[in-house]
């Protein structure tokens, strides 16, 4: 090895140096542009909007997305509070928590009456006295979904759900209130 490759390498040394220090300002300036970095006074003018606390959970509603269904469909809400089953022209919902009361058991019911509200065909929404209960519902609708099944249609809203049946009988139900219709 001569004189001459000592010297080529020195250069290919200062080369890599030169590169990686061009490398960094490059970094570094590509770095604050997509930062939105600024030095100029917007970046340190104080804010005025109020702070927002965190939210655990997006009560946000996208548009109404339909789901078309040709059997029984079990879903729950996001809050898994609400478990609800659609089939043919029929919708029934189960509430956990709620804050209401139901109105008094009638005497030909053996069996759970108050969390479970039923609309059916061309009859009004109704409470409906049950052996079992939806809650076993695998899948967990978004708020902003709406399940038909044949003439009956559950909306789910982080207000609650609505059911009803085309000719436009049916109920909503929430943990602070239910409504017959």
């Amino acid at each position: 090895m001569g004189v001459g490759s000592g010297q080529v390498r020195a250069d290919r040394n200062r080369f890599r140096d030169g590169a990686s220090l061009i490398a960094l300002a490059l970094f570094l300036v590509l770095s604050t542009v997509a930062c939105g970095g600024s030095t100029g006074p917007d970046r340190t003018a104080p804010t005025t909007a109020a702070p927002v606390a965190p939210s655990t959970q997006s009560t946000e509603v996208p548009p109404m997305t339909l789901v078309e269904l040709t059997g029984p469909y079990w879903f729950a809400t996001p809050t898994r509070n609400i478990a609800c089953v659609v089939r043919g022209g029929e919708a029934r919902c189960d509430v956990v928590e709620r804050t209401w009361s139901a109105p008094a058991k009638p005497s030909d019911c053996p069996f759970d009456w108050g969390p479970t509200l039923g609309v059916q065909g061309s009859s009004a929404g109704r409470f409906v006295c049950v052996s079992d209960s939806v809650f076993d519902a695998p899948d967990t609708v978004p708020w902003g979904s709406a399940v038909r099944g044949g003439s009956a249609i559950c909306e789910v809203r982080p207000e609650g759900v609505t059911c009803r049946t085309d000719v436009g009988h049916g109920f909503f139900l929430s943990e602070e209130s239910y409504r017959l219709f």
